[in-house]
């Protein structure tokens, strides 16, 4: 699983839940991958191996991009897509290793998180609050990320979790890396009626329409399910 949320919901859930030791305390599940990861095995460290084809860590220059969206602002006008730049990433790349941005969340399991046992089998490239990607360099990250996919074994299965800001690039890379859309809704008016109305113009259907039109095959995820869900924050269920 490769957690593109600002907000971190995967990482949270799958790294200690969202309980909290006090009432200012970070959650303790957020505090756990902060606490046992580097940047450099975050989704920050994916994000600037897939923008620039560089898996030897974060450089200096990919720890300086800007914004917690790399140039992305969410509350800005929505603009006339750019004309995409002619592709850099080399066909004779070698794939990127998402595993080396990746952590078992059972292994980072302390005392008080063992009382949901994790499979060993599950991994999860983890957000702690930063997605540098910019707009320009969301080509290439796609390309790269669609190579990733196809080199792992056969049996795995990648889950993108992205944030309900449809226009970000970290949400393009997702849906045009993915093969499948699963949109999880609570029973409520408001969150069923942002799928197609937005004032900050990330509304999902208009967003996934206005990139399938860019580029035949850009778009590749196809909306798969709707699962109508409600957590219950404190049990971690």
């Amino acid at each position: 699983a490769i957690d593109l949320s600002l907000y971190s919901d995967l990482t949270t859930m799958m790294c200690g839940g969202t309980s909290r030791p006090s009432l200012l305390a970070a959650s303790r599940g957020a505090q756990t991958a902060l606490e046992g990861t580097t940047k450099d095995q975050r989704v920050e460290g994916l994000l600037r191996a897939l923008a620039t084809g560089k898996q030897g860590g974060m450089t200096e220059e990919g720890h300086r991009v800007s914004g917690l969206f790399g140039g992305w602002n969410p509350f800005s006008p929505a603009k006339a897509p750019k004309e995409r730049p002619a592709a850099e990433a080399s066909l004779n790349e070698p794939p990127i290793d998402l595993r080396r941005y990746a952590v078992r969340p059972a292994d980072l399991q302390g005392e008080e998180t063992r009382r949901w046992p994790l499979p060993s089998n599950l991994w999860v490239c983890c957000s702690c609050g930063e997605l540098p990607l910019e707009e320009q360099e969301v080509p290439d990250a796609v390309r790269r990320m669609r190579a990733a996919i196809d080199a792992l074994p056969q049996n795995w299965i990648v889950i993108l979790d992205t944030d309900h800001l449809a226009r970000a690039p970290v949400s393009e890379l997702a849906f045009c890396s993915a093969s499948k859309l699963i949109l999880p809704l609570s029973i409520d008016d408001n969150d069923f009626s942002r799928l197609f109305i937005d004032p900050t113009g990330n509304a999902l259907f208009e967003v996934l329409e206005e990139t399938e039109g860019r580029e035949e095959g850009w778009l590749r995820s196809r909306i798969h399910k709707v699962v109508f869900n409600s957590v219950l924050h404190y049990q971690n269920q």
